[in-house]
């Protein structure tokens, strides 16, 4: 069996990244579930519980595939990720045994990369769109159940963490070109695996506005075997106008929709 990163220690990742500092908004406006103490041996849902001054603050974390491919409902992030474990584990335990054979690892890296292409020119925003929707439904209809869980408390505050996956890498990789559509059809280059915000996506959210207190997104990439995060982006749900200002204040353009090219070579890479 090969090695993956397992459920439960993505979502520790996760969670232990709300305290990386990601600029001075999603500071402020989690300092307080920062400052809260997290009960540790909490085994119902949501999938996070901490406390401050009797004050319950949930936190549910769940995973988007950013390259989802609708017509074989495969999770492609999944597939690579364990593709990545699989092949990081077979060669270090050849390295550690004194096996390790450099032209093996490069075709296997090189197989891995050419898949995650692969699976990149099938990206399809509208297949994205009903997945993000799909997933994202799914977890608001357990909010009745999340707050019954924390019912004992004077005060509930719930968030969900959503887990933005992608089989594609870091842009200065020079392979991946993702594009923001905007309304009036300019398409502007976006750098890195930076989160993208779209209208869609944006309506789908706004409908629990008052029932959650914000909304955690991060970014994340394939060939991050420490799965190190990209960014982090906060929507504060507790009105429209906090809503609009959690965007303005972090700079963010929402844009219709947004497309990824990869290109079709073959590769070959010479490992040490």
């Amino acid at each position: 069996m090969g090695l993956t990163m397992g459920k439960e220690r993505q979502e520790e990742i996760c969670f232990n990244n709300l305290k990386i500092n990601s600029g001075k908004y999603i500071t402020k406006s989690l300092r307080e579930l920062n400052s809260a103490h997290r009960i540790a041996d909490w085994e119902e849902s949501p999938d996070f519980l901490a406390i401050l001054d009797n004050t319950a603050f949930g936190i549910e974390h769940f995973t988007v595939d950013q390259v989802y491919i609708a017509e074989s409902n495969r999770s492609t992030c999944r597939l690579s990720d364990e593709n990545a474990w699989d092949i990081y584990g077979e060669h270090h335990e050849a390295q550690e045994k004194g096996t390790y054979k450099a032209e093996e690892a490069g075709k296997d890296i090189s197989e891995l990369i050419q898949c995650a292409l692969d699976y990149t020119r099938q990206f399809d925003y509208d297949a994205f769109l009903c997945h993000f929707t799909r997933v994202f439904e799914k977890h608001v209809g357990k909010i009745d159940r999340y707050c019954a869980n924390m019912g004992k408390y004077s005060k509930i505050k719930l968030y969900f963490l959503i887990e933005l996956d992608s089989v594609v890498f870091n842009e200065s990789h020079g392979m991946i070109r993702c594009y923001g559509i905007r309304r009036d059809g300019a398409k502007i280059r976006l750098a890195g695996n930076g989160i993208i915000i779209t209208e869609g996506m944006l309506e789908v959210i706004k409908k629990q506005i008052g029932n959650l207190e914000g909304i955690i997104l991060q970014s994340y990439s394939l060939l991050d075997l420490l799965y190190g995060m990209n960014q982090m982006v906060y929507l504060d749900l507790r009105t429209e106008m906090s809503l609009a200002e959690s965007l303005k204040e972090q700079r963010i353009e929402v844009y219709k929709s947004f497309y990824i090219e990869a290109p079709n070579i073959e590769l070959k890479l010479e490992m040490k």
